[in-house]
């Protein structure tokens, strides 16, 4: 009785793995603010016509994981008007070094390929989607 208890669980364990696995998946489909690489950037970014916000970030930085749900709040709101990505810098230093990136979280916001603004730090969603809203 306990052998196929015990069988039955890893059954069960097992099920909802691939469940939790899916479930991932879906979300990280979801997302709208992708991570991007160097190459990206130029595509997406850089030789983008209308309003781009790029959050540049570390995955040790503190404020950068706060900031993380509420960039992807305003992306997922205003995501019909202007495109969102992110950028991290430890992997992509060329680009943080081409736009001056000296402290994370940083987001620059791109009209027509070109920095119009940054804004350093942490800032709350209504903040952000002000900011954004005054380049569309």
């Amino acid at each position: 009785m306990i052998k196929s208890q015990r069988k039955h669980t890893d059954e069960v364990i097992i099920k909802v793995e691939e469940v939790l696995k899916i479930k991932k998946y879906e979300l990280e489909e979801l997302s709208m603010a992708k991570v991007i690489n160097s190459n990206e950037f130029i595509e997406h970014v850089e030789n983008t016509k209308g309003v781009v916000v790029v959050d540049f970030f570390a995955t040790w930085c503190g404020p950068c994981k706060m900031l993380a749900p509420v960039f992807e709040g305003v992306s997922s709101k205003m995501g019909d008007k202007a495109n969102f990505f992110k950028v991290d810098i430890d992997k992509n230093g060329n680009i943080a070094q081409k736009y001056r990136i000296y402290a994370v979280p940083t987001m620059i916001i791109f009209k027509d390929g070109v920095p119009v603004e940054n804004l350093a730090g942490f800032m709350p969603e209504q903040n952000i989607t002000n900011k954004v809203k005054a380049y569309l």
